[in-house]
């Protein structure tokens, strides 16, 4: 008889943090087993139907929202919308039958997990942060693997079912997007001085405006190197306006999907601190300054920078120290000492985790022959 394949559902809906990992995991599965059967479970957001839609893979849309920070009546809701997803993906898996589901540590993980064990499927799940989020907090007693990013992250999962199992705790990284995968990759020592600033997919504010003041000063100093600068959508017109006002030159973009173009010439990186942009950032082997988002949830993306820098990839600088005046020191010194910047790299391409999507993918397929 021939085999089927394994059903495996990925949860990744809510941002492209939990997202796009999940997508490189499918791809990671669809390479080693080409008769998988993969599902996404989404909350229906935009971004999320255009990059499925895109990649020929199919979804399922269930709408979720957290509860942290809501208020009680807000609250209330949330947990009925969670309850009543519960119930329909226990419809949902009694009709498909998949031997795994992942959680990618989304608030609809939550009802999929859930669901997931009351039907008889394998649970797993990804923690892509240091410190894991309510969520996976919750599920991780449940689940029959738990893969973390950070090494850091096995201390917050000590009790529970896993923790006289700590084999079923896999360090693998985050998964990082397949097109990066493939970039022929120009060494770091090749590539001519170049600064990325990245402050996510809706950018940051103050990391944009601070950024372009530093290199105000810089520009009395040195002579700059070439600037690339994602901005977000909503601060893309001031910022070509900044740049013009203060007659520096950068290439200056809202957003771009094509960031392996945009990697492969980059020598030193100005960044938030999420889980993608750190190790999409390791695996070019680019040193960073990162300024996390001082309001992350329990400080995750502090956790991150530090995980990153005590390997002497980078240099943490926090939000409320962050001044025109101390990012324009850190690049000075920064950019005045190639040697450094050079081992930074190094350390950087030691932190990262190329096989990250492999690693989880070959562990659901083994959860899937246990299943079936």
């Amino acid at each position: 008889m021939k085999d089927q394949g394994s059903k495996i559902v990925i949860v990744a809906g809510g941002t492209g943090g939990h997202l796009f990992p999940g997508i490189a995991t499918a791809e990671a599965i669809k390479e080693l087993d080409p008769h998988s059967s993969i599902t996404f479970l989404i909350t229906g957001r935009p971004f999320e139907i255009e990059a499925l839609e895109r990649r020929g893979l199919e979804y399922l849309i269930i709408k979720s929202k957290g509860i942290k920070g809501l208020g009680p009546i807000s609250q209330a809701k949330a947990v009925l919308s969670g309850l009543w997803g519960t119930m329909r993906l226990c419809l949902f898996f009694k009709a498909t039958k998949p031997d795994v589901v992942l959680g990618m540590g989304a608030y609809l993980s939550g009802p999929a997990g859930i669901a997931a064990k009351l039907t008889g499927s394998k649970l797993a799940i990804h923690e892509q942060n240091s410190y894991p989020g309510l969520t996976n907090r919750l599920l991780f007693r449940m689940a029959d693997r738990v893969f973390i990013s950070f090494e850091e992250t096995k201390d917050y999962f000590k009790e529970g079912r896993l923790a006289q199992k700590e084999s079923q705790i896999k360090v693998t990284g985050n998964p990082i997007r397949s097109s990066l995968l493939k970039k022929a990759m120009e060494p770091w020592e090749r590539r001519d001085e170049c600064i990325l600033i990245l402050g996510g997919s809706q950018g940051a504010k103050v990391l944009n405006e601070v950024a372009l003041k530093s290199f105000d000063i810089l520009k009395n100093s040195i002579p700059l190197p070439h600037i690339i600068h994602i901005t977000g959508t909503p601060h893309f017109e001031s910022i070509v306006d900044g740049y013009r006002r203060i007659g520096v030159k950068g290439e200056v973009y809202p957003y771009r999907e094509d960031m392996e173009e945009l990697y492969n010439r980059v020598t030193l990186a100005i960044s938030r601190a999420g889980a993608g942009s750190i190790f999409e950032l390791a695996y070019f082997g680019i040193p960073a300054i990162l300024v996390p988002y001082p309001y992350a949830a329990n400080r995750h993306q502090h956790l991150n920078a530090l995980s990153f820098c005590k390997g002497g990839a980078g240099i943490l600088l926090d939000q409320r120290e962050l001044t025109p005046e101390s990012l324009s020191r850190s690049l000075l010194h920064l950019l005045s000492d190639k040697k450094r910047l050079q081992h930074l790299s190094e350390a950087a391409r030691r932190f990262a985790r190329p096989d990250s999507a492999s690693l989880i993918a070959m562990e659901l397929l083994s959860l899937s022959k246990e299943k079936r």
